[in-house]
């Protein structure tokens, strides 16, 4: 979502036909999806409200072009979030 905006807000001071139709497109998708989301599950009272998070990284794990790479994962109450 993030993406599609970023990318037609670059014509914001001189938008043209093509960019309007794009953000109407946007406005559509938006309108179609209100009631996609994720869902959290009630907290027990054994377990409480619990935020995890798990990171992994691998430092110039490619030997040709020298490039890192990482990834994370934040989840509260065993869904998803970041």
């Amino acid at each position: 979502m993030s993406y599609g905006v970023g990318l037609i807000s670059r014509f914001m001071h001189d938008p043209g036909t093509p960019h309007l139709a794009v953000a109407k497109h946007i406005l559509r998708y938006l309108k179609g999806t209100t009631d996609w989301g994720i869902f959290f599950p009630k907290a027990d009272d054994h377990n409480g409200a619990m935020l995890e998070a798990f990171s992994e990284s691998d430092w110039c794990g490619d030997k040709v072009e020298r490039k890192s790479t990482y990834g994370y994962l934040f989840r509260y109450l065993s869904a998803p979030i970041s």
